[in-house]
């Protein structure tokens, strides 16, 4: 039933790369990552628990949702007269000083990243290179987020997210100029170091992914040699992550068994989320609903006063194999609980809509759009084991507003900035000798 469903997809992912003529289309994307999802599913049925077909005809339903709305978009634009290519309303050396100003002031504050991080750690250590010392930093973490607290050397948490921001503009800035630059070799390591130090997995993917997308809109086509190092990128955050928080790796490890342990991980990390679902979709009393679509807002809320009582985002483990447990449980466990499948599959729609409409205006040249899509990319992969759209809410309004602030607010139809129209030439005004043939016509 996993082989057939995953044809099914993969079936629904060819037409989508039909209608959108891109691997980034949003609906193409999702789906070809839900095709790979079910095909290691069914590859490791002998392993894993089997999928029930409950849940199978659940994802299906959930890419044809989510395609349909990518679809309707896509008509209704393609119905409207073209219109110009939107662009910065800023000029582009402002837009690279102010780039360059974002990549300075992330390196100077790497010292503010340390503090936070002896803060996180407990014991006034800064052994970075020590397994417990990034356990304790991701224990108090998680401490932190599920307590809603927040300090003022916690608000530099933020540092990470524009460090984030700004090796995407920087990226971005390069393509087009068709040049690398000095600060753009040196801010995107840091940034990645900046995403590594929350001791999760998903800050360092959504750096790698977010990269390789911008990269990808801003030139129009896709290198292997970008595609390679994406690749690589996201093996080395996944494995990062896997040996210094000890979740299937060990730095006094050797090579070779680390290898192992990581494609363990890495398995279980594609295939366990999925038959934990099932599970919880099966027995919803076994595995009590902590996820919802407004976590994020109710947490913005209590960090401002609210004081909403909110459970632990941290769920409860549910055995997928013999000898592996799984605490995360696709994106669907944050639409079926309260919504219900019918529900869930009209969110899959709007997010469809939202992610197209996103989508076309990136592909047709706003960098706003491009900077704000390329941030979302890592929620449709890694939609398997997480929900990190209506999840991450707050993440995507910083998103916006740095977009924003870097590349000036939009034009509004029929209104141009000052500088536009006064490049724009002026009507050419009547000869004199036009004007007195046209009178003496007249007259006579």
């Amino acid at each position: 039933m996993s082989a057939a469903c995953a044809l099914a997809i993969f079936a629904v992912a060819l037409v989508n790369l039909w209608v959108g003529r891109s691997l980034l289309y949003p609906p193409a994307l999702f789906a070809l990552t839900w095709a790979g999802y079910l095909t290691a599913a069914w590859a490791s049925e002998g392993t894993y628990v089997p999928v029930s077909a409950d849940a199978l005809l659940l994802f299906l339903g959930g890419v044809v949702a989510l395609s349909v709305g990518g679809l309707m978009v896509s008509l209704l634009e393609s119905r409207r007269a073209p219109a110009p290519s939107p662009s910065a309303c800023r000029r582009p050396l402002a837009v690279r000083r102010l780039i360059d100003a974002g990549c300075l002031l992330v390196i100077l504050a790497l010292p503010v990243r340390f503090a936070r991080l002896q803060q996180l750690e407990g014991r006034g250590s800064l052994d970075i290179l020590s397994s417990d010392f990034w356990v304790r930093v991701r224990v108090s973490s998680i401490r932190e987020w599920d307590a809603g607290t927040v300090s003022w050397l916690g608000l530099s948490d933020n540092l990470v997210l524009l460090a984030l921001f700004v090796a995407l503009a920087a990226v971005a800035d390069d393509v087009s100029a068709r040049a690398l630059r000095l600060r753009t070799v040196v801010i995107v390591p840091v940034a990645l170091f900046y995403q590594l130090s929350t001791a999760s997995r998903s800050s360092g993917m959504a750096l790698v992914f977010g990269l390789i997308g911008i990269a990808w809109l801003t030139s129009g086509r896709w290198t292997l040699r970008s595609a390679t190092l994406g690749t690589l990128g996201a093996l080395v955050v996944f494995s990062c992550a896997a040996v210094f928080v000890n979740k299937g790796g060990r730095l006094d490890a050797g090579l070779a068994e680390n290898v192992k342990s990581v494609a363990e991980v890495g398995v279980l990390y594609v295939v366990g989320p999925i038959v934990a679902f099932d599970h919880a979709y099966g027995d919803p009393a076994a595995v009590p609903p902590v996820w919802s679509i407004g976590y994020s807002l109710i947490q913005v809320a209590n960090k401002l006063g609210a004081g909403i009582a909110l459970p632990s985002i941290h769920a409860v483990y549910t055995r997928v194999a013999p000898g592996y447990w799984m605490n995360v449980y696709t994106l669907y466990f944050a639409y079926v609980p309260d919504f219900g499948v019918a529900g869930a599959l009209g969110l899959l729609f709007v997010v469809g809509a939202v992610l197209t409409w996103a989508f076309r205006r990136a592909r047709a040249g706003d960098p706003r759009a491009r900077l704000l899509y390329a941030t979302t990319l890592s929620a449709i992969l890694m939609s398997g084991f997480n929900e990190q759209l209506f999840m991450n809410l707050s993440f995507f309004a910083k998103a916006a507003a740095f977009s924003l602030l870097l590349y000036g607010l939009p034009a509004l139809d029929g209104v141009r900035p000052r500088s536009a129209r006064s490049r724009t030439p002026s009507a050419p005004a009547l000869e004199p000798s036009l004007g007195r043939e046209r009178i003496e016509a007249t007259s006579s």
